[in-house]
């Protein structure tokens, strides 16, 4: 029963690819960009890997389904 429900149920995803390097500079870090595999061309790059988790997480945020009004 459990899988039956789980089919008819839709699930709200978002995909992305995500590339990793280190620069060595002055500050040596971590340098991320994230490339959303839906939108063509669509990339944001991140100082820090903070940046990116906050980036995330506002995109999880607006991805919640609306509560329907009565």
């Amino acid at each position: 029963m459990e899988c039956e429900e789980r089919k008819n149920t839709k699930t709200t995803y978002r995909s992305y690819l995500l590339r990793l390097w280190f620069e060595e500079s002055q500050a040596p870090s971590w340098r991320v960009m994230l490339e959303n595999v839906e939108v063509a061309g669509e990339q944001h790059y991140f100082k820090d890997l903070e940046s990116l988790m906050a980036y995330l997480s506002s995109q999880l945020d607006d991805a919640l389904p609306q509560a329907e009004s009565e």
